[in-house]
């Protein structure tokens, strides 16, 4: 703690961070509290990462937004059908369900790491269902019936797909912390 002075007012600057599996906005609301049911005059200000925190927080819905937006104008521009897009669009919750579901059963605390993770998987899985959807059109052009052209372009790019997530899963772990 250090006494210094904020916007005119006597002040007390806090440094401090949150237990291991703790979301980082955790410890700024434990601070908050008492200080909500304090005497008048006392108040609670944010600096620094944690304001920016917040201010993201309530911004994120906004991020998700544009994250779909980005990727329905990235494969509408490129795209010569007019069904390749809703398709992709149609494929992007079930990503998003999934890394929701799988962070609700772990137990991981929704923060700014998630928003960014879950802008990730947005991008994740509209890239890989381009991929099928064009190896798809393709065997359709061949003449192959839906089924066996949804079946044909899951094939070859199984590995491909496989092998990206995992880079983004693995590049996601944090590095173990020096001795």
């Amino acid at each position: 703690m250090q006494v210094v002075g904020f916007h005119g007012y006597p002040s007390i600057e806090i440094f401090g961070g949150g237990a291991p599996g703790e979301a980082s906005g955790d410890p700024v609301a434990v601070m908050e509290r008492p200080a909500t049911r304090s005497s008048p005059g006392f108040d609670v200000a944010r600096t620094g990462p944690s304001l920016r925190e917040k201010r993201l927080g309530r911004r994120a819905v906004d991020l998700l937004v544009l994250a779909l937006l980005r990727v329905f104008l990235g494969v509408a521009a490129p795209s010569e059908s007019r069904a390749v897009p809703p398709a992709v669009l149609l494929a992007v919750p079930t990503g998003v369900v999934g890394a929701i579901f799988e962070t609700l059963v772990r137990g991981v605390p929704n923060d700014v790491q998630f928003k960014v993770g879950l802008i990730t998987v947005i991008g994740l899985t509209a890239k890989t269902a381009i991929l099928i959807i064009e190896e798809a059109g393709e065997a359709l052009a061949k003449g192959r019936d839906v089924q066996q052209a949804a079946l044909e372009a899951c094939g070859p790019r199984f590995r491909p797909i496989i092998v990206a997530s995992l880079a983004l899963i693995l590049g996601a772990v944090p590095a173990p912390a020096p001795p």
